[in-house]
């Protein structure tokens, strides 16, 4: 299977108000509509939660890991996600999530907020994984002012099988 390519479908805030099946900033898979992003590299891009989503993971910047990850390359920059109360994610919360097959992955000032809600798996500011290349998380951030999280909070969270892995400056 050839690997995804994304590109966003808009800029800015997305704001989830009623349930979606899986929501990522940059694509929405809801009702039976999909909308595919087409980009290796998000940035920008803002996530509100404020409902029930059921079980699924939210990826701040539409690049959820898609088994075989991007080829090269993969960024993930200044992207959020903020559950606010009310919200609910059955799985895990990523802030921004880079992966690549062949090559880096970073993931630099991401960050999730947790001020209500709840959270059923973990919570990642940034996270960066690639199966032979350097794995970077730089400045990511989780911040916890209320609701619940049932998993582990990573400010930044690294993973590189055959490279260096990395994380520096991160924070919860």
């Amino acid at each position: 299977m050839p690997p995804a390519v994304r590109q966003p479908m808009f800029e800015g805030t997305f704001s989830i108000t009623r349930t979606l099946l899986r929501a990522v900033g940059g694509m929405a898979l809801a009702l039976g509509l999909i909308f595919v992003p087409l980009s290796p590299a998000f940035s920008g891009q803002i996530i509100i939660i404020d409902t029930n989503l059921g079980a699924t993971d939210v990826y701040g910047n539409g690049s959820p890991p898609n088994g075989s990850g991007p080829p090269t390359a993969d960024t993930a920059t200044d992207n959020a996600v903020n559950v606010l109360s009310g919200g609910a994610v059955g799985g895990n919360v990523y802030g921004g999530y880079a992966e690549s097959y062949s090559g880096a992955a970073t993931a630099t000032g991401n960050s999730a907020a947790i001020s209500g809600g709840t959270v059923s798996g973990s919570v990642y500011g940034g996270e960066a994984a690639s199966y032979s290349g350097a794995a970077t998380a730089t400045g990511n951030s989780v911040t916890v002012g209320g609701g619940t999280v049932n998993g582990d909070i990573y400010g930044g969270y690294t993973h590189s099988d055959l490279g260096a892995a990395t994380a520096t400056g991160n924070s919860v």
